[in-house]
């Protein structure tokens, strides 16, 4: 659960970082995506939680939703939004980082690009404990590797402070 957890308030904080900024620069898009997902991380943990992020984001997603229902329904035929809620949360969130990612790249936002780059195949992995264990050692190696490591270990730190966990 630890690693779970650590995964989480990783997406979180970040959607929450990108809609700071989206506000600051006008930039609907990020600010739009941010906005819809900065709380679904946490919700994927827990079945009554999901439920409630899977009502906001049906509420709330709008045509991006509709888009994205299409397909997760083509690349899941057997899977029903309605019946495999944390599934289909974590695919829409991944399809956000993706989205973000690709609006990273083609505004110049770096940033934006490498941090979603980095972390759109996290949602699904966070999903169980021996994926989200993983992927966090799976996240150890980019950030290294990329020579972006202080970044996460910055967000170990403040993830360990917020949860009093060493």
């Amino acid at each position: 659960m630890h690693e779970q957890k650590f995964l989480c308030s990783i997406l979180s904080y970040t959607l929450i970082d990108f809609r700071v900024q989206a506000i600051e620069n006008h930039d609907d898009m990020v600010y739009r995506l941010s906005h819809l997902f900065h709380n679904v991380p946490f919700q994927l943990l827990e079945e009554d939680r999901t439920a409630a992020g899977y009502a906001w984001v049906l509420e709330t997603g709008g045509e991006w939703l509709e888009d994205k229902k299409e397909k997760f329904l083509q690349q899941f035929p057997n899977l029903a939004p309605e019946e495999n809620k944390r599934e289909y949360l974590a695919f829409l969130l991944q399809a956000a980082f993706t989205d973000l990612e690709i609006h990273g790249k083609s505004t110049g936002n770096k940033p934006l690009y490498w941090l979603c780059h980095l972390l759109h195949d996290v949602p699904v992995q966070l999903l169980h404990p021996d994926t989200a264990a993983k992927e966090c050692k799976n996240l150890e190696e980019k950030f290294k590797e990329l020579k972006v490591e202080k970044w996460l270990e910055n967000r170990k730190r403040e993830y360990n402070e917020w949860y009093n966990e060493s």
